[in-house]
Parts: C-alpha cells; sequence; structure tokens
C-alpha cells in the first residue's frame, strides 16, 4: 500500500505543480503530457512513467498521457523490470531497431504502458499541452545540466541508481516514485 503522507514536505512544491496541471486536465478538458527527463531513460523517468501512467488510469484521469525521454537512449534497467513483475505488472518484451521494448499491464483490462529508452527528439514524445519534470539531480550528474525540455522543467529529483546498488536501495527508490507518483494522481 501507498502512503501519500508519507511525502517529503520540501518536494510538495513540485509535486504540487504537476498534480495541479493534471488536475487541469479534467477541469478544462485539456489533454495533459507529463513528460519524465533523465539522464539515460534507464531507470528513473521510467519508473515515474510507470507509476504515473497507472495510477492515472486507476484514477480516471483519462485526459493524461504519460512519457519518459532521456539525454541519452539506452535500455530500460532489467532490474525495474524485474521489480514490476514481483508487484504484479504482466510484462512482455520485443527488439525493435536494436533494442528491447517492453508492454506492462498492470490487469488483464488495462491499456498496455509501453517502455523503451528514448531521447528528446524521439517521434513518439508530444508536442503540445507538457510538463517537464526532471528526476535526475541536475546539481550533481554533470549530463544533465544542460538538459533542454520542452517547457520550464519541474525539478523532482531521485537518487541515481547504479549497476553496484543493492536491492533494498533500488526497492526504496521505486517506493519513493510510487508514492509521489500517487500525490500527484489522487483526486
Amino acid at each position: 500500500m501507498i502512503e501519500t503522507n508519507q511525502v517529503d514536505n520540501t518536494r510538495l512544491p513540485a509535486l504540487q505543480k504537476i498534480k495541479e496541471d493534471i488536475s487541469s486536465s479534467n477541469e478544462y478538458f485539456d489533454e495533459t503530457n507529463l513528460v519524465f527527463y533523465c539522464s539515460e531513460n534507464s531507470f528513473r523517468s521510467q519508473a515515474s512513467q510507470v507509476f504515473a501512467q497507472t495510477l492515472c488510469a486507476v484514477n480516471k484521469r483519462r485526459k493524461v498521457k504519460v512519457f519518459s525521454t532521456g539525454v541519452v537512449a539506452t535500455e530500460v534497467d532489467p532490474r525495474l523490470i524485474s521489480y514490476l513483475k514481483k508487484i504484479g505488472y504482466k510484462v512482455s518484451s520485443t527488439m525493435k531497431e536494436g533494442k528491447t521494448t517492453y508492454e506492462l499491464k498492470y490487469n488483464d483490462r488495462s491499456d498496455p504502458i509501453i517502455l523503451y529508452s528514448k531521447e528528446p527528439t524521439d517521434k513518439t514524445l508530444p508536442k503540445n499541452n507538457i510538463t517537464s519534470i526532471i528526476v535526475c539531480d541536475m546539481q550533481t550528474e554533470t549530463e544533465c545540466k544542460d538538459l533542454q525540455t520542452a517547457t520550464s522543467a519541474v525539478k523532482l529529483p531521485f537518487v541515481k541508481i547504479t549497476k553496484e546498488d543493492p536491492d533494498a536501495k533500488i526497492e526504496l527508490t521505486i517506493r519513493n516514485i510510487a508514492t509521489e507518483m500517487a500525490y500527484v494522481t489522487k483526486k
């Protein structure tokens, strides 16, 4: 169970901005596109996309579409996919243009969530009504310092996951992302 009252108060201004953009899509019947930006589009931005998209669907926020991208395109971290399977997502994968593309479903009736690592120039990313959210730490990750986003970005940094990180750190990061996505999507 995700407890939205466990959100860090220092992060509330950023979370509130995202929440307002999501809420306005339902009030004004405009589509809102959340785009999560990160360094490699392999873990934090992908996890943010999965939980935001899932929770928007569960909370009937039909006018919100969710995407992720990175400074460079790599591969979706297999540890994220393993964790999502562990908590009940149904996952299938295919190869497209030499990269693994994942299709995730949180239940049999849900629309699939498509994950693959991409750069900001990817043609599948939206062009309008964008809320840009940077999830890498622009202070410590040099590759994120010059990140160009489609709109003025909300900064919502999460700790970077490295190949050496233990499962406990990975799970904590995923739980933090899920908690904050639950907060912003809650009506």
